[in-house]
């Protein structure tokens, strides 16, 4: 383990207003000179510091550790006190990716079971905990939509597309965590002509619009980390009302997640099916993706996701619909 932060304890004590926020997993974006980065917004800001976290060396991290060997006093002692703290998580997603690896996973059961993905679960679940420990005001996980951790903690709170905060590829990201309220999360149905699409024969213009390098090619959109930094300024600046302001909840749609959003509830046994898309991810590899109805709105919907327009989602009827088809192609 490698601490290379600056000193923390040597500020005053009448700083009553100290804006932290840690990067975890921080990889070329948690670089001062990386244009992009998960913490690239609030890098560039008055106001607040920065700590990055990674296990590579060649990323110049604050602490070069591995995050399975960190605690949340370890994290603490890096980043001192502070008055508001966000933490900001890119796990690694190769071994969560649906794309491949199958064989470390029981596709069934929705469990690890080689060692990497035994390894990579760990590692979030560890990430989740050290979270957890230091009670940030905030915090953000990010991670591909499809990502294999639905199967573990749920459906993101938000979905974003990259295409819609300043890059040429769309990549559709799942974003988990206790966010500010207010912020509007923007992405894109397949097909729009707002980014690069694999329409050609080889499948390839999508994937050209892309960096080269793979570092460069996981990079967060800077203006995506723009708007959560302005998210979290407002939410600082403005508190939430007090429980005496708050208005009267009416009877409305499904909260089955708890997560305060209004899900419509349709009746209905399954889903319609849309069709597939086939194209190649310089990160995933060759991903297929099969669509839906969604029973509400129409739009199309991707395995087990919730629907970007209506917010519609039932387990239940996700279930039956992947189960009907296993069953009908035996």
């Amino acid at each position: 383990m490698t601490d290379r932060t600056r000193d923390v304890d040597d500020r005053s004590a009448d700083d009553t207003d100290r804006r932290v926020c840690l990067d975890l997993f921080s990889g070329l974006g948690g670089r001062k000179d990386t244009e992009h980065g998960f913490s690239s917004a609030f890098q560039a800001a008055d106001g607040w510091e920065v700590f990055t976290v990674d296990v590579d060396e060649k990323f110049d991290p604050d602490l070069c550790a591995d995050i399975l060997d960190l605690r949340p006093s370890d994290l603490r002692d890096l980043v001192g006190d502070y008055d508001v703290l966000v933490v900001l998580a890119g796990h690694p997603c190769t071994l969560f990716s649906t794309a491949g690896n199958h064989d470390e996973w029981d596709l069934e059961a929705h469990e690890p079971t080689g060692e990497r993905a035994q390894r990579h679960t760990a590692m979030l679940f560890h990430t989740l905990g050290l979270i957890r420990g230091l009670a940030p005001d905030y915090w953000y996980l990010e991670n591909p939509k499809r990502s294999r951790i639905n199967w573990l903690i749920g459906p993101p709170e938000a979905t974003v597309t990259y295409c819609q905060y300043g890059m040429d590829y769309q990549k559709p990201t799942g974003l988990w965590g206790d966010h500010a309220p207010g912020m509007t999360y923007k992405s894109c149905p397949r097909g729009a002509n707002c980014h690069a699409a694999n329409t050609e024969d080889d499948g390839t213009s999508a994937v050209q619009s892309m960096p080269s390098d793979t570092g460069e090619r996981s990079l967060f959109p800077r203006e995506l980390s723009e708007a959560i930094r302005d998210a979290v300024e407002t939410a600082i600046e403005t508190p939430p009302p007090t429980q005496s302001e708050l208005p009267l909840v009416t009877d409305g749609g499904s909260d089955q997640f708890g997560d305060g959003a209004d899900r419509p509830a349709v009746c209905v046994d399954t889903l319609d099916y849309d069709g597939s898309e086939t194209h190649q991810d310089t990160i995933e590899g060759e991903v297929t993706r099969h669509y839906y109805d969604c029973p509400n709105c129409g739009h199309p919907i991707s395995t087990w996701m919730d629907c970007p327009e209506c917010l519609w989602y039932d387990e239940d009827v996700w279930s039956r619909t992947l189960s009907e088809e296993v069953t009908a192609g035996d």
